[in-house]
């Protein structure tokens, strides 16, 4: 047999063994990317509203201290400008809900508090929840917490 003849076809498995490797290698390239741009774009959305969050408990203050539904409902329903917010809802010190805002076509979905007495941020596939505890002179005074969806990141993503 000609050894000319074997090594066309070793010179062809290796060719597609090789374009194979590299197309493995561009596919894992790839979904690295997509996973450290939806890892920034998450963190991205978290910090933005907590610096929504951080505005709301600050007008927040004496509705929380005269127990006050009205001035609670409505200082949380400015968060209704931003697209990423589904759900607000505004906890006393004794952790009974005070107010809440629900996105128009969003089934609410509150938490009942216990013991968080720290700021938390929990992300799912489809959410991020924050909670923020409020202080005022030195004392918790009410909890805010925020259910945001992630919508337009995986907007951001498909572009």
């Amino acid at each position: 047999m000609n050894t000319a003849s074997l090594s066309k076809p070793v010179i062809s498995i290796f060719r597609k063994v090789y374009i194979f490797a590299v197309g493995l290698a561009l596919l894992a390239a790839s979904l690295s990317l997509i996973a450290l741009e939806y890892a920034s774009l998450r963190q991205d959305l978290a910090a933005s509203i907590q610096v929504q969050m951080r505005i709301v408990a600050d007008n927040s203050v004496v509705a929380l201290q005269y127990d006050n539904r009205d001035a609670a409902i409505e200082t949380l329903s400015t968060l209704s400008a931003s697209p990423d917010v589904d759900a607000v809802a505004l906890y006393g010190s004794r952790q009974q809900r005070l107010a809440e805002y629900v996105r128009a076509g969003i089934t609410p979905q509150f938490l009942y508090l216990s013991d968080i007495n720290k700021p938390l941020v929990r992300t799912g596939l489809q959410q991020t929840e924050i909670w923020q505890p409020l202080t005022y002179a030195g004392s918790t005074i009410g909890t805010l917490y925020v259910r945001a969806n992630l919508h337009r990141l995986y907007g951001q993503l498909l572009r």
